[in-house]
């Protein structure tokens, strides 16, 4: 039985090793261009030059990238190029700042970020006019402020968050109501 044991653990411990050891193999083993579709290759066409000096990883993201791309809609493309060319006309602090705001986001629980998109979205169908002047507001707060409001938020039961929501509907002020109180 002990030695039935020690055989499985060792056995054990061998897997592990041997699946820590994969990313390591993985790493040598490039994507073929000619593995890609025609239509990858003609979306990669300006990367054929460099691709085989490429790394695993890279090559990997654009492959995901051009499978992405390949099952969007026209209206998705011509929405996905509409943002890009929002992204390239940021200055390079704009985007660290996004990608940093990206990463963090990417940190939260899976329900944090749940609710954060619930939240975005429900902004976004707010009128542009009212969504103006919610972002005005909270632009004109301190940084203590600001911090007592997402606390202030952070502690409201399910039924408070519909009840306030109700109340933005109905006053354009917007949610933030008296501050530092």
């Amino acid at each position: 039985m002990k030695t039935m044991r020690v055989n499985f653990c060792n056995l054990l411990a061998g897997l592990v090793l041997a699946v820590l050891a994969l990313p390591g193999l993985a790493d040598e083993q490039a994507v073929a261009w000619s593995s890609l579709s025609e239509p990858q290759q003609k979306i990669l066409a300006r990367h054929e030059s460099d691709w085989e000096a490429m790394p695993l990883e890279r090559q990997l993201r654009l492959v995901r990238g051009s499978e992405r791309w390949l099952s969007m809609s026209s209206e998705e493309r011509q929405e996905a190029r509409r943002r890009f060319q929002r992204w390239q006309e940021l200055d390079d602090n704009e985007q660290a700042r996004l990608r940093q705001n990206y990463e963090r986001f990417r940190e939260l629980s899976p329900e944090e970020q749940r609710r954060l998109m619930q939240n975005y979205r429900r902004f976004k169908r707010l009128e542009p006019d009212v969504q103006r002047d919610l972002r005005k507001r909270w632009e004109d707060l301190t940084p203590q402020q600001r911090l007592q409001v997402r606390e202030r938020m952070r502690r409201l039961t399910p039924k408070q968050r519909r009840q306030l929501r109700d109340r933005v509907r109905l006053d354009r002020k917007g949610p933030l109501g008296p501050i530092g109180n």
